[in-house]
């Protein structure tokens, strides 16, 4: 329910934003306001229409439920802080289950349908370190397998520009969510490390403030508001753009004024 009141108010405000770009540009050519708006929908639409046929394969990704995010989330954590052998025993008596599967010093090779495929896995860091890529490579090189998967917890756009250097091997990453999805919940095996992780705090008013009022960004709300101020004397919005300087700079003499009054705490924890 939760997801679909989201899905909801993003695609509002995105026909919200569209359209009201639409109109400023459109309302000095049409003067009818009711055209300008009728108009400005329609062309919203086929520009949705348009984008969401051209993004159609990134879009494909692995939606999961709410409950199934947070188990994620904890099996990530404990991939992070156990033993590699650990983890590649886990997935080894996973595999092993449909697969004939042979396990190497740090990867597994399963047979499916008469052809090898080389199991990697990173999850020593949250995003994909470019050297397992190159050693993945190098391993099935070796294996001479032209098949192989790279398990991780997250990968970036500069991983994905490594894999397609090479032509000769293949290579697919699958983050958590795949590896939950396509391993984990099909044998319906979580991993039990005996891993005790702290729940981390959702920030409440109090840290945002903190963060938001922080002595650092002084100068940029400072800055802001004068940019601002300036642009004031030369828009016809000049009440709208005087407001908001006043707010950025109010927001500048909070942030100077919020950490001038901080006492120093002394950290009595301190073992050295």
């Amino acid at each position: 329910m939760q997801n679909i009141i989201s899905t909801i108010f993003s695609t509002f405000f995105k026909y919200l934003i569209i359209i009201s770009i639409l109109f400023i540009w459109l309302s000095d050519i049409i003067k009818n306001i009711y055209i300008t708006i009728t108009i400005s929908f329609l062309i919203a639409i086929i520009i949705d229409i348009v984008y969401n046929a051209l993004t159609k394969k990134k879009r494909n990704v692995i939606s999961l439920s709410k409950k199934e995010k947070n188990e994620v989330k904890e099996i990530s954590k404990q991939f992070l802080f156990t033993d590699k052998a650990k983890i590649l025993n886990y997935f080894y008596g996973l595999l092993s289950q449909n697969h004939k599967s042979e396990i190497k010093n740090d990867y597994i090779i399963i047979t499916k349908e008469n052809e090898r495929i080389l199991i990697a896995m990173s999850f020593n860091c949250i995003y994909l370190n470019n050297e397992d890529i190159i050693s993945t490579y190098n391993k099935c090189k070796n294996e001479k397998i032209v098949n192989s998967i790279i398990l991780t917890n997250k990968f970036n756009e500069e991983n994905t520009t490594l894999i397609n250097m090479v032509s000769d091997i293949k290579i697919t990453i699958y983050d958590i969510d795949s590896v939950y999805k396509n391993i984990i919940s099909k044998y319906n095996t979580p991993p039990n490390f005996d891993i005790e992780l702290s729940k981390i705090k959702k920030l409440g008013i109090k840290e945002i403030t903190k963060h938001a009022f922080n002595k650092k960004l002084a100068k940029n709300y400072f800055l802001s508001g004068v940019l601002l101020l300036f642009a004031s004397f030369f828009t016809k919005y000049k009440l709208y753009y005087t407001i908001m300087s006043t707010l950025l700079l109010f927001f500048s003499l909070i942030c100077i004024f919020r950490n001038n009054n901080k006492a120093t705490k002394i950290n009595e924890s301190n073992i050295l």
